[in-house]
This record gives structure tokens, sequence and C-alpha cells, in this order.
């Protein structure tokens, strides 16, 4: 007889498509090259089936030997195990029976997969990036030099230029003591300078055509042996800034040479200074806005290179259209400090009617330590377009954090008589690694400023460079 019963159909029928969704099982086609990773790499096990996120029951998932720190992320179809791996080592993941579901009620059976983790190719990383940074000013730091606190506190920069390293076994420094107003235009077009093509080039050779075509002497070359520290274990390498400055304040170029594939050469121009320099505009006018860094306080008679006025006694100068400051060039009182990139009059957007800004005190933290942040706030008077204090210029703000998009923290804070306002973030020990985002708000919950930041590991200096 028929398979469809006594009702057979007159002609062949065709039946739409029918979708079987395959066994929980690990997704042998996504195992990687050769079940190898990287230190610095988490370890994704991939799986045939998006998991339902809620029923994965962690206590079931066995990682042999043990990763510290471990921390487990599940993303679509993806397990990620983050941690202090150690290179050289075979880690077994086992699945118990049960602990995994996906999203069609299916659960595993015992599943387990043997991984290799290797040596980290020998790398080397600033903990702030950019090729200009700014020390913010301290007479305790400039006096004792360099602290081992990453950071202490607003009114204490550290005089320090800091890395994280792993493998890598020697790291080695040349400084400069430069003159922004003489020497940082040919800084920044350093890479025109060398006879040969730039692809043929190391940073190293462009720094040495640069240092003699401005005529200059290095002040410093200094050297540390890393050969010691522990293999695979990320750590940081500060080299003392308050040698090279006068009482604290002064520019300094650093060329950073570390051994090793990835530990490329590293090209930092330092300012320690007591000033901030903020450039804007608002309805087709541009600004530029002096302060100082540790209380906001507005800066009148501060003066712009190449321009004949100075900033009035709210801080502020209006900047002519249609012309480029390669960089922007501030001087008050001997002090000197500029922006880190080119600034074209008429190439910026239009700011609201209250521009705030925030910064932390670098941009690369570890699980267990404290994130600074200071932030400065102006309001616009309409009459004229120009900016000035808020008034009144205290106010309370609120701000909240998020990393990887779970949030991690928030609170309040008050700013001073000069508009600014500063606040911590203390993260856990076992807090994600990610990139982290502050958003500070106003007393009516508007979002006025953010800043980010990256969350990282490496381990806490044992060791000072000293000149």
């Amino acid at each position: 007889p028929s398979a469809e019963g006594p009702l057979t159909t007159a002609e062949p029928q065709t039946i739409g498509r029918v979708h079987s969704v395959p066994p929980l099982a690990v997704d042998e086609g996504m195992k990687g090259d050769e079940n190898k990773y990287d230190l610095q790499q988490p370890v994704d096990i991939h799986f045939t089936n998006t998991l339902h996120t809620p029923a994965v029951d962690e206590s079931k998932i066995v990682v042999t030997p043990a990763i510290p720190d471990m921390k487990v992320t599940i993303s679509g179809s993806v397990i990620s195990f983050l941690g202090r791996k150690k290179g050289k080592t075979t880690y077994t993941f086992k699945f118990l029976e049960g602990c995994l579901e996906d999203i069609y009620c299916q659960q595993n059976a015992t599943l387990e997969l043997s991984v290799d983790v290797n040596s980290p190719i020998p790398c080397m990383q600033p903990l702030r990036h950019g090729d200009t940074i700014v020390v913010p000013y301290s007479k305790e730091e400039a006096l004792k030099g360099t602290s081992k606190d990453p950071f202490v506190g607003f009114n204490a920069g550290t005089y320090a230029l800091s890395y994280a390293a792993v493998n890598v076994p020697k790291i080695a420094y040349t400084a400069w003591v430069v003159d922004p107003a003489t020497h940082y235009t040919c800084f920044r077009k350093r890479f025109s300078l060398a006879p040969t093509p730039n692809n043929l080039c190391t940073e190293s050779e462009w720094m040495a055509v640069w240092a003699k075509h401005c005529n200059l002497t290095a002040a410093h070359e200094g050297e540390l042996d890393l050969s010691k520290q522990e293999e695979d274990t990320p750590y940081q390498v500060n080299i003392n800034v308050a040698p090279f400055l006068k009482e604290g304040k002064g520019h300094v170029v650093f060329l950073v040479k570390g051994q090793g594939e990835r530990a490329r050469d590293s090209v930092v121009w330092v300012q320690a200074t007591s000033l901030g320099c903020t450039v804007f505009t608002s309805s087709g006018c541009c600004f530029a806005s002096i302060t100082e860094l540790e209380t906001g306080k507005p800066i009148s008679g501060a003066t712009i290179k190449g321009m004949e006025e100075g900033t009035n006694s709210d801080g502020i100068v209006q900047l002519p259209r249609s012309r480029t400051f390669a960089p922007l060039l501030a001087t008050y009182n001997g002090e000197s400090t500029f922006t880190g990139s080119e600034v074209r009059t008429e190439c910026w957007e239009d700011c609201p009617n209250t521009p705030s800004y925030a910064f932390t005190d670098r941009g690369l933290y570890k699980p267990g330590e404290t994130v600074c942040v200071k932030g400065v706030h102006r309001e616009r008077t309409i009459k004229d377009n120009l900016y000035s204090l808020a008034t009144p210029a205290e106010g309370t703000y609120s701000w909240k954090c998020n990393l990887n998009g779970k949030e991690i923290g928030e609170g309040t804070m008050e700013s001073g008589p000069h508009g600014s306002w500063d606040f911590r973030i203390a993260l856990a020990e076992d807090v994600a690694l990610g990139y982290a985002n502050v958003q500070v708000f106003s007393a009516d919950n508007k979002r006025v400023c953010n800043v980010g930041f990256k969350v990282a590991e490496f381990r806490t200096p044992e060791y000072e460079v000293q000149c």
C-alpha cells in the first residue's frame, strides 16, 4: 500500500525544504590551525549550534591544567576562555554531559578537546597611546622622580614613560630635550626627511635624520636588561622622565627600541605641563581654550603662536578661519603646551551650548587598578558666541562606566569653582578584559561627554630605569 494512505495524489508533489539541526558538538571545521593558540589570544571553542547562554553551567566545564583568573564568555556558538595561560602548555577542555544547551533545547554529550598554547611572540606596547602624551605637572612628583604608583592623583602625575612587554630580552632608549616652537613641525614631518623610501627606513633611522636636521644631541641613552624576567609573563617597564625636565616642566622626545618580532621601535613626544589646550568650534567660529590642568581655571593672557591676540579672561581666543596650525602652540609664563595633531579651523564640527571634555590618566589598566578621570565644563554665551565658566560653576554630575557593554560602576561628583571635576573608578580583581566607556551626565541627566580606556593583563613594575 501507499505511504500516503488511501487518498493518494494524482501527480508527484514536492514538499518545501526541511532543515534538520545537527547534534550539539564541537565544530571540527572551526578548530583553528591545529588547535594552536598564541598566549595573548583567548581560546575560542566553536560549536555546531548557537548556544542558549542562560542554560550553560560553567561549573561543569573542567580545564586541565587550571587557568588562573579564568573568565568564560559566550557569544553565539563560541565559548571563549580568558585568563593567565602559560606558553608551551597543552590545555584540555572537558564539557560534562548536559552542561551546554543550544537554542533548540539540545544538550551535549560529554565533550573533550585539547589545545596547545604557544609562547607569545616578543612584543612591547605603550600604556598610553599616541606619539604625543601629556604628563600633568606636579612639583612633588618632579622632585622625587618616577613613582611606582601608575598615577598618584590628579595633582601628581607620574613622571614615567611606561610600556607593557612580554619576552622582550632588552629595551634601549634615547632621549632628546626639545622645544615645540622649534622642533615639533619637523618632528611631525620626519618621514619626509629620510633619504630612502619610507618602507625601507626604520623608526631609528628616521629619528637619526630628524636629530641631525634639527642639530640635536641626545640628552641620554639608556638600556635595560630584561632577560631575567619570568618567561611568558607580561611586565611593565618605566622610563624616568624627570631628569630631563626643568623643575618638572618641559618637552622630551623618546625613541624606545625593544628586541623581538613585534617589539617595534616606539617614538613618543612627552610634554610635562600644567597647561591644558582644547580646540572647538561653534556656529562657524573656531576657538582655543587654555586652562590649568590641575583645577580647570581659565588662563588669561596665554599667547597662541602665529596670532597677535592672547586668551581673554575666560581663557578663550577665537582662531581665524581657513588657517592650519601644526600644531596649535600656546605659551604662558615661559611654559608651553600644544595640540598633538594638526588643527584646520575650517574642518571642525559644531559644538553644543555646553561643551565638556574628560580624560583619564592613561589608556590601559589591569584588573584591580584604579582609573582616574578628570573633566572640565564650559558654557556658551549666545550673545557673543564665546565660551566661559558655567553660572554657577559648581554643580552635581553623575557618571556610568560600561565594559564590553556591561555596567561596572556609577557615581556622582561635584564640580569646583572653575567648572572642573574628577572621580575614580576602582576596577575589581575579577573584572573582564576589554574596552570600557565612561559617560558623564549633568544634573538634568543630559550626557555632556565621554571617555574610553582598555583593561588588559600585565604585571606591576618591579624596577625603574634611572639615568
